[in-house]
């Protein structure tokens, strides 16, 4: 599974456009190799939109970049709407178990996406791998109301101004409801990071909790 992240800073009068753009996006569909696509409004920043895309693998991608892509960006007319955009790449390491029958599944009920994106030492990415699997996953399963998610990790390495060597990842996972979410982060993720032991991992790590529009979705 490949995952392409997209944050847009979308300007205060075209958030309106922006959004009836992202809709034509549903053109997405059929598309050789493409899985997903959803996004929606960071909560904390009432303009800034988050996008997820989940293709296959990245050859298929790139396929779709050079034959398809440009022709529904002109259609879309979201150019004009945003002022800046970031885009980043990654490759899945492994699914986060959750309440739907799979991550496909579990968009089509989601209310909210919770992605962190941590920078992990090199020296620390077995451990930091590990944790996620066996402290993480079970944990986040086991609160209620996460429906699925994704951990995956980033192509490049990146060296930070510290001069150490240290690897992008990306962790997602989808949640029913924001209750279900506020209970996850006050009565169990203080236990679990805890118990995970990711203090010596992380050299930074952002976190954005986005509430998904339902029309941006694409399967």
């Amino acid at each position: 599974m490949f995952v392409k992240w997209i944050v847009c800073r979308v300007m205060p009068e075209q958030r309106q456009a922006f959004s009836s753009s992202q809709e034509k996006w549903a053109a997405l569909t059929g598309t050789d190799g493409f899985i997903a696509q959803l996004g929606g409004w960071n909560s904390s920043d009432p303009f800034e939109a988050c996008i997820m895309g989940i293709w296959s693998d990245a050859e298929h991608y790139r396929h779709f970049m050079e034959n398809v892509h440009d022709t529904i960006y002109e259609k879309s007319g979201q150019k004009e709407t945003y002022h800046s955009i970031d885009i980043s790449f990654y490759r899945k390491v492994m699914d986060i178990p959750g309440e739907a029958r799979d991550f496909q599944s579990s968009i089509m009920g989601a209310k909210w996406l919770r992605m962190a994106n941590p920078l992990i030492y090199r020296e620390r990415v077995r451990h930091f791998e590990e944790v996620q699997k066996k402290v993480w996953n079970p944990g986040m399963a086991a609160a209620g109301g996460m429906l699925g998610g994704v951990f995956a990790r980033a192509e490049e390495v990146e060296q930070y101004c510290e001069k150490q060597m240290v690897i992008r990842y990306l962790t997602a996972s989808l949640w029913e409801n924001d209750e279900a979410h506020m209970n996850y982060v006050r009565n169990h993720f203080p236990l679990l990071n805890l118990k995970a032991e990711v203090g010596r991992d992380i050299q930074h790590i952002e976190g954005k909790l986005v509430r998904l529009v339902e029309t941006w979705s694409v399967l």
